[in-house]
């Protein structure tokens, strides 16, 4: 029996039925033992069948049998008594090897750096060790006792919470062991925080259900979030980059490209690096990428792609992840550098034979000038001579005219020369310039008065006197301009304006700068904006101009002189 009392309810075995008629019988034993902190009861008593053999024996026969039985008894107990004494002493050497094993197991669970909580199948604190006061804020006199996810779980999760834990107690105790998640807890205080959690189910042992061990993960979150974040900055460097990228593997095989790289030869997916960039259906000879397997060194060469575009590789040995050997190559498109390139040679080119050709104008020019200079000095000596009939002044005046004519074209060949070599320079001085224009009034208005036409100046009142510029370049650009005009027009007239007015951004160190503008207009044809485009352009002439003769040189040396200025 289960105590001290023969209660038919605490009956724990029997080898007939027990009834309370048994306390009846012939021969009745009883015998109470305390074995590990609980009473047990050993009943023994006689059946009917057994008093009734006795009941048909000799008295000595009984009493011989009585004897025997008793004997038996009481050895049979003398044994329990000693047994259980032996038990009872192993019972206290095992509780106390359990309360060792339990203070070492709390020592263990409260020096743990994470935090160890277990519960009651009913989801309230049982244990809390150090780590977890450290962890959430609560001493174990606050925590223990109190619902596990009411304490540390925020209020919006509460209910998936609830729901995960019935679901966990729920399933197969053997298969929830060491199951890892990551939640939002909260502190005391109510700060919340990324924690990692091993949950453990257990059959309930001790009245605990299930044993958590928690780890705060916010220094991990933030190494993962920084990992991550440079991760993406690194992407994105990739994605814009202006060359394309890729890594490409010994068997040709793509392992990665980035965005100019699907920009420039599309989808590279289940397709070989030279069937995409080179449009090939085998390896191309004058690749340089497979060198780098070969050689462990980079390379650095030109492509030209399917659709003419060029570009410049380079190659790099790259080890991946997994250890295995790829070729990291950049792609750079240089194919308008290359023009860009062309073009500055064939520029240079061209600037080096134009110089070659405006020196050897200026060379010719010289050495042309140097024997007319002296035809017409003996031309003016000649047309002094009083002996000369009126025939041969004629002639010798119209050598002195062909000559200066042609000494005009040669100074502006020399002039044109000198400004496309870069040897001409302004040589600014103070001079008159009302005497320049008195000057160039007077020598063009005879010109006008021969061809029948008028010729008028008009000097306004801000012109002064004296300037300071280039009085030889101011000089010749005028006299071109005006012989042109006067030059095409038969009919009307000629007119110059010239005025002074003030900069709209003068400079700080020459407050006083003027702007003289000249004016001259002609009745003449005038210039047609196709021609307008050309005339400036060496021994090119419009339709007046050649009609009216002349080599094409008078403006563009003009104007290359006004743009020096």
């Amino acid at each position: 029996f289960d105590g001290s009392e023969l209660d038919p309810d605490k009956l724990m075995y029997t080898s007939h039925v027990y009834s309370e008629d048994c306390n009846d019988s012939m021969f009745v034993v009883s015998k109470v033992l305390e074995l590990y902190g609980r009473n047990w009861t050993l009943f023994f008593h006689t059946t009917p069948d057994f008093e009734a053999q006795v009941a048909d024996k000799m008295p000595g026969t009984l009493f011989a049998g009585l004897l025997v039985i008793s004997l038996l008894i009481f050895l049979f107990l003398k044994m329990l008594e000693g047994t259980g004494e032996r038990a009872l002493a192993f019972a206290r050497d095992l509780t106390g090897e359990l309360e060792n094993e339990k203070a070492w197991l709390n020592a263990v669970i409260n020096t743990a750096i994470d935090a160890i909580i277990a519960m009651d199948t009913d989801g309230k604190v049982l244990i809390w060790n150090s780590s977890a006061v450290q962890l959430f804020g609560y001493s174990a006199e606050e925590a223990l006792g109190k619902e596990f996810i009411r304490l540390i779980i925020p209020l919006r999760f509460y209910d998936e919470a609830v729901s995960g834990l019935k679901s966990l107690q729920q399933e197969d105790v053997s298969q929830k062991h060491g199951m890892t998640r990551e939640f939002i807890a909260m502190r005391k205080d109510g700060q919340e925080f990324p924690v990692e959690v091993s949950i453990s189910a257990q059959r309930p042992l001790d009245n605990i259900g299930i044993v958590t061990v928690i780890r705060d993960i916010t220094e991990r979150k933030n190494v993962q979030a920084k990992i991550a974040a440079e991760r993406q900055r690194l992407y994105l460097v990739l994605e814009t980059l202006p060359a394309f990228v890729a890594l490409i593997g010994q068997d040709h095989s793509i392992y990665y490209v980035n965005r100019k790289f699907r920009e420039r030869f599309g989808d590279p997916t289940g397709r070989l690096w030279y069937e995409v960039v080179c449009g090939s259906q085998k390896p191309c000879a004058e690749c340089k990428t497979m060198e780098v397997f070969k050689t462990g060194s980079p390379e650095f060469w030109e492509m030209t792609a399917p659709d003419g575009r060029v570009y410049q590789i380079h190659d790099y040995p790259y080890t991946d992840t997994d250890g295995s050997n790829l070729v990291l190559q950049l792609g750079l498109d240089i194919t308008d550098q290359k023009e860009i390139e062309s073009e500055r040679i064939a520029r240079q080119a061209a600037e080096a034979a134009n110089q070659q050709k405006s020196l050897f104008l200026s060379n010719m020019s010289h050495e042309i000038r140097t024997p007319m200079n002296a035809i017409l000095g003996f031309a003016q000596i000649l047309e002094r001579d009083p002996n000369l009939s009126s025939k041969q002044l004629e002639q010798i005046r119209s050598i002195n005219r062909s000559g200066y004519h042609l000494l005009g074209l040669i100074n502006d060949i020399l002039d044109m020369s000198k400004i496309e070599a870069g040897m001409s320079v302004l040589k600014p001085k103070v001079f008159s310039l009302c005497d320049l224009l008195d000057d160039l009034a007077m020598m063009f208005q005879s010109r006008a008065e021969g061809k029948n036409i008028q010729f008028v100046v008009e000097r306004d009142e801000s012109v002064p006197d004296y300037v300071l510029a280039d009085e030889n370049k101011v000089r010749q650009v005028l006299i071109n301009l005006l012989g042109n005009a006067i030059k095409f027009t038969e009919v009307g007239g000629v007119s110059m304006r010239v005025r002074a007015t003030k900069p709209e951004n003068p400079s700080a160190d020459k407050p006083e700068t003027l702007q003289l503008t000249v004016e001259i207009e002609d009745s003449g044809p005038g210039i047609s904006d196709a021609e307008l485009a050309r005339i400036f352009t060496p021994f090119n002439q419009g339709e007046a101009g050649a009609n009216a003769g002349g080599t094409g040189l008078g403006l563009g040396p003009q104007q290359r002189s006004h743009h020096l200025g």
